[in-house]
């Protein structure tokens, strides 16, 4: 029981350290997809002469990404923890 525990415990934590990395990396490629599907419809709208509709999907392009960049932002991290006391039992004689 507490050998099949221990390799689920060991299997979560391998899940959280691969996922801690892939994550922000799907973001980011998410988010780069977004940002050129918006630059190609921009680019289309223009060339069939729908300025105006271009023109807007464009200025909603830099929106999303500094939309984008604050959403990014990495959490503040924790503060490293208090180094352990050092108990000395000894007092000093006067």
């Amino acid at each position: 029981m507490a050998v099949r525990q221990q390799h689920h415990s060991h299997k979560m934590d391998r899940h959280a350290a691969t996922s801690e990395y892939w994550h922000p990396v799907l973001g980011i490629g998410a988010a780069v997809l977004v940002i050129a599907g918006m630059l190609g419809s921009a680019l289309y709208l223009a060339i069939i002469n729908h300025e105006a509709l271009a023109a807007a999907v464009f200025r909603g392009t830099g929106i999303a990404t500094v939309a984008g960049a604050f959403l990014q932002r990495k959490k503040p991290e924790e503060p490293p923890p208090p180094p352990p006391q050092q108990q000395n039992q000894r007092k000093k004689k006067k």
